[in-house]
């Protein structure tokens, strides 16, 4: 139904009698939506109380119903390519650890404390330092999954 533009006059009787039953049959329409939501919103609470199940994941479910299983396939295969390359990016630039040379500060430390406890030993000297790559040299660059 397109709209139509009439000229502003006064309403006859029939045609206000028309309108004031148009009126209360969209009101009553709008009582009957909302008792179908409050309805439909007690099966939803029932269902995530007696199941394993959260709401947001139900809806989810009934949105992807009705998107249909074409549409919801497509999107599941790009989702999950998108993941993978998401996931492949995020092993390569995960920070490995301390460096080595941490572990070997603290055992130097604790042997020159030992050391300074035993008189008759020879002074510390700790051994040259190797060398420390930078993180950046250390870490791989990314590999573009596409």
């Amino acid at each position: 139904m397109g709209k139509t533009h009439h000229d502003a006059r006064p309403l006859t009787e029939e045609e206000a009698k028309q309108l004031y039953d148009h009126i209360r049959a969209v009101e009553a329409l709008n009582d009957e939506i909302k008792d179908i939501q409050s309805d439909k919103n007690e099966r939803i609470t029932l269902c995530c109380e007696v199941l394993p199940i959260n709401k947001d994941v139900f809806d989810f479910v009934i949105k992807r119903r009705k998107a249909g299983r074409g549409t919801c396939g497509n999107f599941d295969s790009m989702l999950e390519l998108v993941e993978e390359a998401v996931l492949a990016v995020e092993e390569q630039r995960r920070d490995p650890g301390p460096p080595p040379r941490k572990e070997r500060e603290v055992v130097e430390r604790e042997e020159a404390a030992e050391a300074e406890l035993d008189d008759d030993a020879p002074p510390f000297e700790p051994d040259e330092p190797d060398s420390i790559e930078p993180e950046a040299e250390r870490r791989e660059e990314p590999v573009d999954p596409f």
